[in-house]
């Protein structure tokens, strides 16, 4: 039994139902403390990394594979992934799945 919430395939699964994102989805970690994962690849490549989307300050380019995450709080994550393909995953807004998510909690309680 799960604690007030559900396994990660049951997260994916309400993530891609309220978002549409189906590939390197974003996970609701905490509707109420408003925390939001994103994946670095598909979650079943080795080097995914699962970084907290409100903790990205910035994302640079170390060259044409690599990118540097710069976090808050002067944490720096070096990934095997070019910035170009990691800002679109940056943008995969976490408000949208929050508000998707309490828009959907407010008609089911209509």
């Amino acid at each position: 039994m799960y604690k007030n919430g559900a396994d990660y395939t049951g997260r994916r699964n309400a993530a891609v139902y309220h978002t549409n994102y189906k590939q390197k989805t974003p996970l609701l970690i905490s509707e109420s403390l408003r925390l939001v994962a994103i994946p670095s690849h598909s979650p079943d490549y080795p080097d995914c990394t699962w970084i907290m989307f409100h903790q990205i300050a910035n994302i640079n380019s170390l060259d044409q594979e690599t990118c540097k995450v710069m976090c808050n709080y002067f944490t720096d994550i070096n990934l095997n992934i070019s910035a170009q393909t990691m800002q679109p995953k940056s943008k995969k807004q976490p408000s949208s799945t929050l508000s998707s998510v309490q828009n959907r909690r407010l008609e089911l309680a209509l």
